[in-house]
């Protein structure tokens, strides 16, 4: 019995009907820009915005094993559609996050790569995993964009009938703002909530099961600091809800301490960490 496979099926009805797939995923997809996978590299040579972090096999278990995070790609997902509020101005919604070299999400080197990520429309993402001239157009993307693939690959060559035309979304102002200085030293030594986080650091840190050491973790991989904000919305994900950030940037004396500073309400909201915070995060080798 002869075996008919959907990429046969595929490219035959797009020949029939005149369409191109790659050149629909061209004018579809969205990627980080060049300075946020540069900015990521890190102290191992590599460019993973989260090191030590990978997709979970169905057999593997979730969260934090011994050094490795097993990830059900939720970091990705946040990484990009953090990186098109913040560069583009949009809300990404119906996108899924690709990888763009098959399996390298399960290599800690890649799966938080940003020249490895890619955001398709759901409707058509699928397109990426079952169509080899697809495929072959996103590495070469890469490739263009970047300078990059895989350490153990050769540089992709540039595939006949290549797009000639990608989206290309507009620039927005940056939303990174710097926090003004106070005359009258670190806000901790007068603030008290922000003395009951520091104070609580160490045991978050080893209570990884915690949503406020999630929380921490999440703004963290997504490139927050203590001048460099980001979205309320990236980090209400899951179990974590808004009310949860809220009660970590509140100054009154609640039981979390408080962790962030703000602006900005609704889907505009954003954090930052207290400049406290961020110094003892360093110190303790949680944030780099």
């Amino acid at each position: 019995m002869k075996t008919l496979t959907g990429e046969e099926i595929q490219t035959a009805a797009a020949e029939k009907l005149n369409i191109d797939f790659a050149s629909l995923i061209a004018l579809s997809s969205i990627w980080a820009p060049v300075e946020e996978h540069l900015a990521a590299q890190n102290e191992q040579g590599t460019f993973a915005r989260v090191p030590n972090c990978r997709r979970r096999r169905h057999f593997e278990p979730r969260g934090e094993v011994d050094g490795i995070i097993y990830d059900d790609n939720t970091r990705p997902n946040s990484q990009m559609k953090s990186v098109a509020k913040k560069y583009y101005g949009v809300s990404l919604k119906d996108f899924t996050v690709c990888h763009v070299w098959p399996d390298t999400c399960y290599d800690e080197r890649y799966h938080t790569c940003f020249a490895n990520l890619v955001c398709i429309p759901a409707a058509i993402h699928s397109l990426t995993d079952f169509d080899s001239h697809v495929e072959a157009c996103l590495k070469y993307r890469a490739y263009e964009l970047y300078g990059w693939m895989p350490d153990d690959k050769d540089a992709p060559t540039k595939p006949e009938n290549y797009p000639t035309e990608w989206l290309e979304l507009p620039r927005v102002a940056s939303t990174s703002r710097t926090r003004a200085v106070k005359e009258k030293g670190l806000v901790g030594e007068n603030d008290e909530a922000c003395a009951k986080a520091l104070s609580r650091l160490p045991g978050v840190f080893e209570a990884t099961d915690s949503i406020v050491h999630e929380v921490i973790q999440r703004a963290i991989d997504l490139g927050c600091t203590d001048s460099d904000f980001v979205f309320v919305d990236d980090l209400t994900i899951g179990r974590v809800k808004r009310s949860n950030i809220q009660s970590m940037k509140t100054e009154d004396g609640n039981s979390y301490g408080r962790y962030f500073d703000g602006e900005g309400r609704g889907t505009e909201a954003q954090v930052c960490f207290m400049a406290e915070v961020w110094q003892r995060l360093k110190e303790m080798n949680w944030a780099k």
